[in-house]
């Protein structure tokens, strides 16, 4: 990125004309200087135009911050997407597959499901219970790509589920055992239960809880990725156990797992109706916002392995982030019109 770009766009910033794409770009590149090194004194959500030309050049020039611009914005170019209007943002809406087979449209005015032990309702309308026959069998939540969904589970753990996900509740759960099956991605905060575990399946590993606050991501085609927020879980795989300690993560690759550090404010920022990107491939990017515009992508051409890293709503038109990633210089999109808007990817020339 070059003075003259950070200049505009810090200015456009202070007088409140920003996109939300350069928004994101402003406060990306704000939360990851060195503050104090500079002394540049700037208030949180408001940038003061205290910021001089000579301070925005020496950050430019120093190794570090031009290293990171290196790596998550290369450089600026035009945006060549046009505002669509067909692509909406997901929002809240699932189905419910009871043990019998039967399929339940579940409505999308309100956030989730509360399961109880002999029936369920909607979150914020406790009096409207759904009118099937809980009992003790087992159910699914299923959300669509496009969708989103909550479920409070009969033994008061919250589960917060993403896009193209499933989360299956076994039979007698709450009674025998609290066993769960996910597909997909959802974030959880488990309540306490000293003596029954809460446990969560997925396609490679088990997850075994106290209570706690944790994500899984386990779509089909992708490795598996266990965040910890709060409190303490035990990831089981083919490889053996590993014991995660808040703002640890394992990755599990057929069967294998690694363990790394992270970042907590990303892991759970899709539930807050966020978008964060931290180091990341284009192609996983794309991957989350496929699920959740429920849109096709089409790549044309490889990409370098370089990532990126930026925040934006979840709830923002689909140009926005789509010209977010475009200022990066490193990617540039095609709206395929003859083809139910699928989105083509690019190398930048």
């Amino acid at each position: 990125m070059t003075e003259e770009h950070l200049k505009k766009y810090i200015k456009k910033y202070l007088e409140g004309r920003c996109t939300e794409a350069e928004k994101a770009l402003v406060e990306t590149w704000y939360n990851n200087y060195d503050h104090s090194a500079y002394h540049l004194q700037i208030r949180a959500k408001k940038l003061k135009k205290i910021i001089t030309v000579a301070a925005i050049v020496l950050l430019i020039l120093t190794t570090g911050v031009y290293c990171f611009y290196k790596t998550i914005f290369p450089g600026i170019r035009g945006s060549t997407v046009k505002k669509l209007t067909t692509i909406s943002a997901g929002h809240n809406q699932a189905i419910l597959l009871t043990a019998d087979g039967k399929k339940l449209n579940l409505s999308g005015k309100f956030p989730g499901i509360i399961i109880g032990k002999t029936n369920i309702s909607y979150i914020n309308n406790q009096n409207h219970s759904i009118k099937i026959s809980r009992g003790l069998n087992a159910m699914t939540v299923i959300t669509p790509r496009g969708g989103q969904y909550q479920v409070i589970l009969p033994d008061g753990t919250k589960v917060w589920i993403n896009a193209d996900s499933k989360l299956s509740v076994g039979d007698r759960f709450g009674i025998d055992n609290r066993i769960v099956q996910l597909t997909g991605e959802a974030y959880f905060e488990v309540s306490n239960h000293a003596i029954s575990p809460f446990k969560v399946l997925s396609a490679g590993q088990e997850i075994v809880v106290l209570g706690t606050s944790f994500n899984i991501s386990s779509y089909d085609g992708e490795n598996e990725i266990t965040s910890l927020l709060k409190g303490s879980i035990k990831v089981h795989s083919a490889s053996g156990a590993i014991l995660l300690n808040p703002g640890e993560q394992t990755t599990n690759k057929n069967g294998l797992i690694h363990r790394q550090t992270i970042g907590s404010n990303r892991v759970n920022a899709w539930k807050d109706g966020k978008f964060v990107f931290q180091n990341e491939s284009i192609y996983r990017i794309m991957k989350k916002i496929e699920r959740w515009y429920n849109v096709d992508i089409e790549f044309k051409g490889s990409f370098p392995n370089d990532t990126f890293g930026g925040s934006i709503s979840r709830f923002s038109d689909i140009t926005e982030v789509l010209k977010m990633l475009e200022l990066t210089g490193q990617v540039h999109f095609e709206i395929d019109s003859n083809n139910g808007g699928k989105i083509e990817v690019i190398p930048s020339k």
